[in-house]
């Protein structure tokens, strides 16, 4: 140690960054067909492309991925994407992540002959037309892994959020159908969320819980280590809004009660889970 004299060890040499890649060079970029523009007129704008099994590299075996960096040309346009199987979310992605990482023998599936989608929400925070062109980096795994990755959706749809409340509370409660273990959670809200909560049933600590909830700084939030969560367990979903004057992103000068909707003038309740079996 310096206090002793000892001399100085040799420094672990620095990983090398990707000059593009925050995870490093990929071993696929997919690239959205076009840039595509959204119109001055909207504010929420929903649009998806495929890749196909030949580019995917999956035409006559299932192919793996543990994990996906998402590189919009605007991050301020693109919100959230998600990476689909037919119209079976299996990954998200949210404005505010660089790199999607699963730990060690943990991967997402592609079945042979599969194309994926990805479908790219845009909300768009002005009165101008913006433009982006998104592509999405994957590495592959080289063997098959222990665990498969995908998503569950913990999700209310009957939300009411009265005109003028600033601490309106809505819960739901999700039941785990399987032995799992969680590895992420992606809140999906939009303007009038201020908190976010997630608890196992039962249990007084939340494993997620996002005070103030900020959209334009929406997340994924990657556990240390995985969380088991057992076949039937109950999971506690609440989400606070604010739908008063007090809240300067209310997007209503004129107060009124908000619903389920993504329009960026209403309001969701969507938590995605990235997990494993």
């Amino acid at each position: 140690c310096i206090e002793t004299g000892s001399k100085p060890g040799t420094p672990a040499p620095l990983t090398k960054r990707h000059p593009q890649w925050n995870l490093g060079a990929p071993d696929l970029v997919a690239s959205q067909p076009k840039e595509h523009t959204v119109s001055a007129e909207k504010t929420v704008d929903i649009q998806s492309f495929d890749i196909s099994p030949a580019e995917l590299g999956a035409t006559l075996q299932d192919r793996y991925f543990d994990a996906f960096e998402f590189r919009p040309s605007n991050r301020n346009l693109l919100h959230h994407a998600v990476i689909k199987i037919g119209n079976q979310p299996i990954a998200a992605w949210a404005m505010c992540d660089n790199g999607i990482k699963l730990p060690q023998e943990v991967a997402w599936r592609i079945p042979r002959n599969t194309p994926l989608t990805v479908e790219l929400h845009y909300f768009k925070r002005n009165l101008r037309s913006e433009r982006d062109l998104t592509r999405l980096a994957f590495y592959f795994t080289k063997q098959r892994p222990r665990r498969t990755a995908s998503l569950l959706e913990i999700t209310k749809q009957d939300i009411r959020i009265p005109a003028g409340a600033n601490l309106h509370s809505e819960r739901t409660t999700f039941t785990i159908p399987s032995n799992l273990q969680l590895h992420a959670i992606l809140p999906v809200f939009q303007l009038l969320a201020a908190q976010v909560r997630l608890r196992q049933k039962g249990q007084t600590d939340y494993f997620l819980w996002v005070e103030p909830f900020e959209h334009h700084l929406m997340s994924s939030y990657q556990l240390a280590r995985p969380l088991n969560l057992a076949n039937g367990a109950q999971i506690e979903a609440e989400a606070i809004y604010d739908n008063s004057t007090q809240n300067e992103y209310n997007p209503h000068k004129q107060l009124r009660e908000v619903r389920f909707a993504e329009n960026g003038l209403d309001e969701t309740f969507r938590i995605w889970l990235t997990i494993s079996r």
